[in-house]
C-alpha cells in the first residue's frame, strides 16, 4: 500500500510537470528532452507496479517501452543543458540500447535475464557517472543566473539518487537481495517529483535555454543598459581586450569578475544578457579565436607552430583549441591557414 501511494504521488507530480511544460511553446533540446525525462519516469514507475498496470490496460505496453529507456532519458536531459554542443542523432544510442536489451527479458532464460540486467545496470552506471563528470566539468561556465541556482543542485541530486538506486538493484542482481528496494525506489521517485513540481512549474523561461546558441555581434552593447553597467562593460572590454588578460589558461567567469571587482552573479548576467553568451567558455573563445585568425594568416608567423598559437593565446591544450576554432569557423586552424596564405 505504501508503494502504490507513494507511486501515485510521484506519477501525479511527474505528469503534472510535463503539462507545465507545454505552455512553453520553445522546440529546443533542453525542453523537449525533459519531457522525455517525465514520460520515461512516468513509464518506469507505472511499469514497476502491477496493480497500476492493470488499471491502464493497453497502455501498459507504452509505459513498458518508456520505461525499458531508463536512465537514458535522464542521461538525454543532462547532455541537452550541461554540454556546450548541440544533441545530434548519435546521443539516441544509449537509450536505444537500453531499450533493446530490456525489452526481450520476459523471452529469455533466466541465465539470460540475469546476463541482460547486469549490463542493463551497468549502462546505468555509466551514464550517470557521465552526468557527474559533465556538471563538475561546466560548474561555472554557465551564465544564466536563474538556470545556475537551480539546474546545478537539482540535476545533481537526480544524478546521486539515480546511482544509488542503480548500485543498489546491482548489488540484489548478484546475490544482495534488497526487499525494501521497491519502496525506496518509489519514495526516492516521488521526492523527486515533487521537488520538480515545485521547481519546474513556476515560470522560469530561461532555465530551458539552450547551452550552446548564435551569439550576436559584441561591437555594439545592448541598448536600455544603466549607467553602471555600461561603466562594468567598459571596464571588462578593456581588460579582455587591452591587457590580454584573456590569455590566461584556466581562465574563469570568478577570476575575471575578482580582477574587476564584482559579484560573480553581476558579471555572469552582463555578459548573458547584453552580450547574448550562454557560456563563458564561449565568451573568450571568440577572442581568441579571431586573434588565432589573425595569426594563422600572418606571412612572418607562417613558421610558428599551431600548437604554439594555441598555448600563447591561453589554450592549455591543442584538442580545446582545435574545437573551439572549427567551431567558430567550420575548419581546423590547419585548414585556415592553408586556405589564406594559398
Amino acid at each position: 500500500m505504501i508503494d502504490l501511494l507513494l507511486r501515485g504521488v510521484a506519477i501525479g507530480s511527474l505528469l503534472a510537470i510535463f503539462a507545465s511544460t507545454l505552455r512553453n511553446r520553445a522546440a529546443n533540446a533542453p525542453l523537449w528532452t525533459f519531457r522525455l525525462f517525465c514520460l520515461g519516469a512516468t513509464g518506469f514507475l507505472v511499469f514497476g507496479s502491477a496493480e497500476i498496470s492493470a488499471l491502464i490496460g493497453p497502455v501498459r505496453h507504452v509505459m513498458r517501452l518508456l520505461s525499458a529507456g531508463g536512465v537514458g532519458y535522464f542521461w538525454l536531459f543532462a547532455m541537452a543543458l550541461f554540454s556546450r554542443h548541440p544533441l545530434r542523432i548519435a546521443h539516441a544510442v544509449p537509450i536505444l540500447a537500453m531499450t533493446a536489451i530490456a525489452l526481450p527479458g520476459p523471452l529469455l532464460s533466466p541465465a539470460g535475464q540475469l546476463g541482460t540486467k547486469i549490463v542493463y545496470n551497468m549502462i546505468e552506471i555509466l551514464l550517470v557517472g557521465h552526468v557527474m563528470i559533465e556538471i563538475w566539468r561546466n560548474r561555472t561556465d554557465d551564465l544564466v543566473n536563474a538556470r545556475f541556482a537551480l539546474r546545478f543542485p537539482f540535476m545533481v541530486v537526480i544524478g546521486i539518487v539515480c546511482l544509488i538506486l542503480t548500485g543498489f538493484k546491482f548489488a540484489g542482481l548478484i546475490g544482495f537481495p534488497h526487499h525494501w528496494l521497491m519502496e525506496l525506489q518509489a519514495a526516492a521517485t516521488a521526492f523527486m517529483a515533487l521537488a520538480g513540481a515545485s521547481a519546474f512549474t513556476q515560470e522560469r523561461p530561461r532555465l530551458f535555454e539552450s547551452a550552446a546558441v548564435p551569439k550576436p555581434s559584441t561591437e555594439q552593447p545592448a541598448p536600455a543598459m544603466t549607467p553602471s553597467d555600461q561603466h562594468l562593460m567598459t571596464r571588462l572590454f578593456a581588460l579582455v581586450e587591452e591587457t590580454g588578460f584573456w590569455r590566461q589558461p584556466g581562465l574563469t567567469i570568478g577570476v575575471t569578475a575578482e580582477k574587476l571587482g564584482v559579484p560573480e552573479y553581476r558579471l555572469r548576467q552582463l555578459i548573458n544578457r547584453n552580450l547574448g553568451y550562454r557560456n563563458f567558455s564561449d565568451f573568450l573563445n571568440e577572442r581568441r579565436v579571431t586573434l588565432a585568425k589573425v595569426e594563422l594568416q600572418d606571412p612572418e608567423k607562417a613558421r610558428v607552430q599551431i600548437s604554439t598559437i594555441a598555448f600563447d593565446l591561453g589554450y592549455a591544450s591543442l584538442g580545446p583549441f582545435n574545437r573551439a576554432f572549427r567551431d567558430a569557423t567550420g575548419m581546423s586552424p590547419r585548414q585556415w591557414r592553408g586556405a589564406v596564405c594559398s
